[in-house]
């Protein structure tokens, strides 16, 4: 943030402190005055309470002195203190009119002044017709009514003096609370002057010290720039170059000075046309914003170009970076010559590793083919001498003739297995949806033979899924692991359980061979993958080796995983994942 702002951010942050404190003391201020205004008026009322007491005095008095002389003067004070009287009671009940308690107690006073003012004026007229007789008596209850209207205007006079003292506290504290908002704005103002001061002078120095940062620091970020390892090309938004370090004049042959103010078109060339078609006329040029990004997105590769028109291979990079209210571009850029030549070189590698590969797959194959014929023979003969001339000839060429019977008929199995392992890849068909239900259920109609023979029994879920796969060489993944329980069992009847469930994102089903044969120690667990790696003698459990190597490679060719998880004598569980139907 600019000093400029900082200066008024903080004063209209000062400017709004004082502002609520100097509301704050106003609303105190008007609440006093009329906490003020509030004492007065009870002091007005109180005083025309004070004058209906005195108008009852003069109204009594002038009438007793009427009753017990006859004389008329004393019927003036009389009737000016009743006039006195009907003046001040309706100025009170106007002052009164917001206190409905007041004005109660006022009505109960002009009832009771109307009874003493009937029995009053009764007793006066009466006097008047007896000018000279005796004086009459003045009745209790005319005593009554007046001491009822005495009591009447103390009532009144002890509310009011009640709201007098309440008012009077409720206007203390309104002026302590006025000087305090008062005091605390006066110490407001002096400490935000005293922090504004601070504030500036701190902003000022520490400006001052960020100049002199900046300057080293740009003299630190030319440093690194040298060291950098590739070429770097800082260019403003309209592609024009404004910084370069070292490596760039070592790479594009330029010295420091002419790169500024040239363009980055001129030391680029693009020497693969973009993956995405264009029209002939479009113009995609290099210094336009998102150049860089939409270029390497469709595929186009380039070429710098050195002072003599010679090219050379490049990597690019560009980063946009916001350096204040300018966007400045951080091109970077790596002479890809030696990593093209061991490119080639890789890409020959692997082209001449994969016909490799192929030529080994089709060897394999036809030597595996090519092997059947004079190994029938073989057998056939060797099968025939055994049965033609067993018994006929020593015991010492029983033996030989039943080795020789043995071995060609491994051999063929064997073959037979080598055959079916390069068959995997030589002879698979594309993946395509197969109910592995219907491929399950011939599997073990396959093997039902085997399965009689070992007394077992194969569990199957009631449902499962189509996958993405080869129907073959699936139907013989599930016969070689099913094959594989039945192999290894041990003194119970073997039991297979099949089990599927979906992977947790749907694009896979995960299945479960399970059975209770012998188990397989944790260390084989990858051996017994590996083709032609037997973990027992051929006389315990015959076979040649491949059949887990070729379920592995059938699994994997589709995409899939296959381990096993096993605890010796326990029996072991394989399990593997095929692709899931879109």
């Amino acid at each position: 943030m600019k000093v400029e702002h900082k200066i008024i951010a903080a004063f209209v942050i000062g400017f709004m402190a004082v502002l609520l404190v100097g509301a704050a003391t106003y609303f105190n201020a008007r609440s006093l005055l009329d906490r003020h205004s509030m004492v007065v008026h009870t002091y007005q009322v109180i005083s025309g309470v004070d004058d209906l007491l005195n108008s009852a005095d003069e109204m009594e008095s002038g009438a007793r002195g009427y009753l017990l002389t006859g004389k008329q003067e004393y019927l003036q004070p009389y009737h000016a203190g009743l006039n006195t009287m009907q003046g001040t009671l309706a100025s009170v009940r106007a002052l009164t009119a917001d206190n409905p308690v007041q004005q109660r107690n006022l009505d109960a006073l002009q009832t009771s002044l109307n009874r003493a003012i009937a029995g009053t004026q009764t007793e006066v007229n009466a006097r008047s017709l007896q000018v000279n007789g005796p004086a009459p008596t003045i009745s209790i209850e005319d005593k009554e009514n007046m001491d009822q209207v005495r009591f009447n205007i103390a009532t009144l006079k002890a509310h009011e003096n009640q709201l007098l003292v309440e008012r009077d506290l409720q206007s203390r504290a309104s002026a302590r609370q006025t000087l305090t908002n008062f005091a605390i704005l006066l110490v407001l103002a002096v400490v935000l002057l005293g922090f504004f001061y601070v504030f500036i002078r701190h902003d000022l120095s520490a400006r001052r010290r960020t100049d002199k940062a900046l300057r080293e620091s740009d003299k630190k970020i030319r440093g690194v720039m040298d060291s950098a390892p590739d070429a770097l090309l800082i260019t403003d938004k309209d592609g024009k170059i404004q910084m370069t370090n070292a490596q760039a004049e070592r790479l594009f042959g330029y010295p420091r000075n002419d790169f500024n103010g040239r363009k980055i078109d001129d030391l680029l060339v693009m020497r693969a046309e973009p993956a995405k078609e264009a029209d002939d006329d479009a113009v995609l040029p290099l210094s336009k914003d998102r150049a860089f990004q939409d270029f390497r997105s469709l595929g186009a590769r380039f070429d710098g170009v050195r002072p003599d028109g010679t090219t050379f291979p490049i990597d690019l990079s560009r980063s946009l970076v916001q350096m204040g209210d300018e966007q400045i571009h951080i091109s970077a850029v790596r002479d890809r010559t030696e990593q093209q030549r061991a490119e080639e070189s890789l890409r020959k590698f692997s082209l001449d590793l994969a016909r490799s590969n192929a030529e080994l797959e089709r060897f394999a194959y036809v030597a595996s083919h090519d092997l059947q014929e004079p190994l029938r023979m073989v057998s056939s003969y060797t099968q025939l001498l055994a049965k033609r001339y067993k018994g006929k000839l020593d015991a010492n060429a029983d033996e030989f003739i039943g080795y020789a019977v043995d071995g060609a008929s491994r051999m063929q199995k064997l073959i037979n297995d080598l055959l079916a392992l390069s068959r995997v890849g030589t002879q698979a068909k594309l993946s395509e949806p197969v109910d592995t239900g219907v491929v399950l259920r011939r599997a073990i109609s396959d093997s039902q033979l085997a399965i009689d023979a070992a007394g077992a029994a194969v569990a199957v879920p009631e449902n499962m899924p189509v996958v993405l796969a080869d129907g073959i060489q699936i139907g013989q993944l599930f016969q070689n692991l099913i094959g594989n329980a039945l192999k290894f069992r041990g003194a119970d009847a073997p039991r297979v359980q099949v089990a599927v469930e979906p992977s947790e994102d749907g694009t896979f089903w995960k299945f479960c061979f399970k059975d209770n044969g012998i188990g397989i120690e944790p260390q084989y667990f990858e051996r017994i993958f590996v083709i032609f790696q037997r973990l027992h003698s051929k006389e315990s459990y015959p076979g040649t080796g491949i059949g887990l190597a070729i379920c592995k490679k059938i699994v994997e060719r589709l995409g899939g995983q296959l381990w096993v998880e096993s605890t010796v004598g326990q029996g072991a569980a394989f399990y593997f994942t095929l692709p899931a139907v879109p």
